[in-house]
């Protein structure tokens, strides 16, 4: 498990991008009892994608159709 600044330095984004992320969803933290934020392989693994694009960045809206 990572703590934010360790985490940020590990994939290579601040700090402030991995608190944006959570945000807007896109990469959620685990908590600790006092509150803080920790990350572990599953964040790694998806932080990862998030980076190299392999994550979509924005959510789809579907919409019907009538025809």
């Amino acid at each position: 498990m990572w703590k934010v600044s360790e985490f940020a330095k590990l994939i290579g984004v601040s700090a402030s991008t991995l608190r944006r992320w959570e945000s807007e969803r896109r990469l959620l933290a685990e908590r600790t009892l006092g509150n803080q934020r920790i990350y572990t392989e599953k964040q790694l693994v998806q932080a990862r994608n998030l980076k190299s694009g392999t994550v979509a960045n924005k959510v789809l809206r579907l919409t019907h159709c009538t025809n």
